[in-house]
């Protein structure tokens, strides 16, 4: 796994990212009603009943910011409890849970939705075409909020117990402990009997904390272009002090080369299950 692809991974665990996107998506959603509007007759919005939808929005926009205010205060105290009866880091797999995340994703979504919707009614940038298009999108969405709904609230009755939350880290640490099972050299060359000499090159990282994720592809790939072999001291899950060396180069390096080989090491404040089944 490159650090790009790293990144992301951490980035899709992310409440905001996911909230981001469904936020976007629903303005983009409110707003295509508007560009659409010219290929659906006039005359067909009154047959279906399309004026309702102001207060179709309104009421969703009105529970929709009280679910998720609920469903917030819910989901914090579950992760209290995780840290209190199980372990703090067992909480880092509750704050990345996609069920957890795309509820909250959906209300936010939604409650957004029918904001814009809302302004852009009150300006009259719709027409009758439009608002009937508006009408059809927001009769699916309080489709998706039913099933959502639905499905949070059979999920809220296992959230932030013990057993569920055991489970959840059983689960990431089988998938890491597989992971390095199958590759427990993390597609690098086993090391034995490495002593440093005068000639080798100490990689050092200025950051303090653990090591969370080695891009084996770029050491590789900067090693190549380099003429030089990169000797790995510290594997993920360790802590770096930044006194101790990370690597060493086969050979000496300039500051800036040898910087750029320790940038290979992604160091943060908290372990990742990742590449770390410790």
């Amino acid at each position: 796994m490159t650090k790009f692809q790293w990144i992301l991974k951490q980035l899709s665990g992310k409440l905001w990212i996911r909230t981001s996107a469904f936020g976007v998506l629903a303005v983009l959603t409110a707003l295509a009603a508007v560009f659409f509007k010219g290929f659906i007759p006039g005359d067909i919005s009154s047959k279906i009943g399309a004026d309702s939808v102001d207060s179709l929005l309104h009421i969703i926009a009105n529970s929709m910011l009280a679910v998720t205010t609920f469903s917030l205060s819910i989901m914090v105290a579950a992760y209290a409890a995780a840290t209190n009866n199980v372990t703090p880091r067992s909480t880092q797999l509750l704050l990345a849970d996609h069920t957890s995340q795309n509820a909250l994703s959906v209300f936010i979504g939604s409650f957004i939705f029918s904001i814009v919707g809302i302004i852009a009614l009150t300006m009259g940038v719709y027409g009758e075409s439009g608002r009937l298009i508006l009408f059809g999108v927001t009769v699916a969405i309080i489709l998706v909020i039913v099933v959502v709904l639905i499905r949070w609230i059979n999920y809220l009755s296992k959230l932030g117990r013990v057993t569920e939350t055991i489970d959840k880290v059983e689960e990431e640490a089988g998938k890491s402990i597989n992971n390095l099972l199958n590759n427990p050299h993390y597609n690098a060359n086993p090391l034995h009997d490495f002593t440093p000499g005068s000639g080798h090159q100490p990689l050092f990282s200025s950051s303090i904390g653990y090591i969370q994720h080695i891009d084996i592809e770029s050491l590789e790939k900067q090693a190549a272009d380099l003429d030089c072999e990169v000797y790995i001291q510290q594997m993920p899950g360790r802590y770096n002090d930044g006194v101790s060396p990370l690597a060493y180069a086969s050979r000496k390096l300039d500051e800036e080369k040898a910087n750029n080989l320790a940038r290979a090491f992604t160091i943060g404040g908290d372990r990742s299950f990742v590449q770390d089944p410790v």
